[in-house]
Order: structure tokens, then sequence, then C-alpha cells
């Protein structure tokens, strides 16, 4: 992640390692093109990734596991 973002703000085009997945905040160009939008975006989707890991390795019942996936679309 940070070798992408350093990469950006040097001008070098790179392909970021988390992509948006459809997410029509992150359609704007200035997400992958400005390395500070990059940088907020990568750490967006790591957060994200990490809190769906989490509820998918869960010790929880398959209701409340459903809960959990409802509440981090919110997020």
């Amino acid at each position: 992640m940070r070798t992408a973002v350093a990469a950006r703000a040097l001008g070098r085009e790179v392909e970021p390692p988390i992509k948006a997945n459809g997410d029509a905040r992150f359609k704007d160009a200035a997400w992958t093109n400005n390395p500070a939008f990059l940088a907020l975006h990568q750490l967006y989707g790591a957060g994200s990734k990490y809190l769906q890991e989490l509820v998918d390795d869960a010790r929880v019942d398959e209701m409340t596991r459903s809960k959990a996936r409802f509440a981090l679309e919110f997020m």
C-alpha cells in the first residue's frame, strides 16, 4: 500500500493494491490520481477488509453474523 502511494506521489502510474470493488463513492479519478486521496482510499479499503474478515471468523451464530455484516454495510 505504501509503495503504491509513494509511486503515485512521484508521478508514476501504479495499480493500487486494494480496489474499490464497484463502490460508487470511489469512482472519481481523484481517488487514484491524487496521492493523498489514494492513501485514504487504501486505508479505508484495508480497514473494511479487516472488519469483514473479523466478522467472518467470529465464533457467533449465523443470525449474529448476518446482523454484523449488515451493520458493516453502513460504515
